[in-house]
Formats: structure tokens, sequence, C-alpha cells
């Protein structure tokens, strides 16, 4: 189980002391020097699944209402498009809000391109609902590159933003809601400084590979320690 806010989902169908929160441990992105932003820009990331229960329309109408008050943000939406139906309703929706010269449809990115993507933003956003998520590992990936997190209190993102230390979390999927965060934000740039290091220290003492790997040694000692021993006990029995 990836966090203890998923636990409700093992529990119902196992006995409660066979269920082990071990979270998601990921690979630091390969570093890029991130191209400086004209004066006064912040810029927004959105990055995951284009599909509305991760939160593509509200995090669109929400960038448009603090757009409305803050002229010199942009943002950027980057993942897979579900259908091309889909894509062209998200355009049209920017269009009808009027920020399609300010928000940037990147598609699908992988490597050295995801990287340079959280190098070049100022915060990321990740108002999810999604019925089955887990522990995102966007999530994850973008406290590593040290960018304060905005994103909903939902399922195990509850558990791996730490809420005013390394982001924020939003009770629900609410463009009001995420738009009064970014325009917080927005204002303070050392604030933003001091949520991203903290992010990033989260990340380098609970979600690196390594710690993933110590979770799971822990985790499995004591079956590997047992397995050793019933193996070692056959060969003494055989060997009488």
């Amino acid at each position: 189980m990836l966090t203890e806010n998923l636990r409700p989902s093992l529990e119902c169908i196992l006995p409660k002391e066979r269920v082990v929160v071990v979270s998601n441990g990921v690979d630091l992105l390969s570093p890029i020097d991130s191209v400086t932003a004209p004066v006064g820009e912040v810029r927004f990331l959105f990055l995951s699944s284009l599909i509305p229960s991760k939160g593509t329309l509200v995090f669109l109408e929400a960038f448009a209402e603090a757009f409305n008050v803050r002229p010199s943000l942009r943002a950027t939406m980057a993942g897979t498009w579900p259908s091309a139906e889909l894509q062209d309703e998200m355009r049209g929706l920017a269009e009808r809000l009027e920020v399609q010269h300010v928000v940037n449809f990147v598609g699908p990115v992988y490597g050295e391109e995801k990287a340079s993507l959280f190098a070049d933003a100022d915060a990321f956003c990740l108002p999810s609902y999604y019925p089955l998520e887990g522990q995102p590992l966007v999530v994850i990936e973008a406290m590593a590159a040290g960018l304060p997190v905005i994103a909903t209190a939902w399922r195990g993102i509850a558990d791996t933003v730490d809420d005013e230390v390394t982001g924020f979390l939003i009770a629900r999927a609410d463009a009001g809601l995420l738009a009064e965060r970014m325009i917080y934000l927005a204002d303070r740039p050392d604030e933003r400084q001091r949520l991203g290091r903290a992010g990033r220290v989260r990340y380098e003492t609970s979600f690196t590979q390594r710690a993933f790997g110590d979770r799971m040694v822990k985790v499995l000692a004591p079956f590997l320690t047992h397995s050793v021993g019933s193996r070692a006990s056959s060969s003494h029995k055989r060997l009488r």
C-alpha cells in the first residue's frame, strides 16, 4: 500500500496487520538549466494524463481566474490526450476563457524534455479527483525539482504533500480554491522558494529509489529470514 490514506481500499479485504505502507520512490530527473522567465512572469505547470478527473478543466479555469487578477501568469499543460475530441474541447475552453495566448499545450513529454518543464516552472498543480488515484509520481518529481505543489487533499496525495510545508492542499477540486493559492504563490517568490526547498528535502529523505528500496527490504526481511531458516532446517533434516 502506497500511503496511509489508501489503507481502506485493502483493509476491506485483508486483515489490518497484513497491510503495510511502502511509499513510492523515483529517480531524480537529470538536472536541466532553466530558462529565465521575463521579469514578473510566474509559470504554473500541470503534468499528468489529460483527463478531466485529473483536474485538467479545474486547472485551466483556475488559471484563467488567477490570470485575470495577475496578467503576468503563464501556464503549461503537458501529458497524453485521451482523445482528439477532448483536446479540441480543452483548446476551445482556453479560447473562451481568453487565455489561449498564455497557456502552452505541449502533449506527452519524457526524459530531458520533461525535466526541462520542471526546471522552467515556478509551481506545480494537480487538482486531481481521479477515483483510482494512488500516489502520483509526478507530485514526487515536482518536489524533487524543488517546486511548491498545489494539489487536492485526495487519496495518496494528502500523504505526499505536506500542507503549508512543501505546498498547499486544497479541500476539493475547485477552481476558486486553486486560483486563490496560485495568486498567493505568484505574489510571494520567497514563499515559493521556501516551499520548494522543503519539498526537495522531503523527496531526498522519503521518496528516492533508495528510500523505497530500504522500505521494501524492511517489510520483506521477516519473510526472507523465515524462508532462509526453513531451507536451512530442511537441509539439516536431509543430512541426518
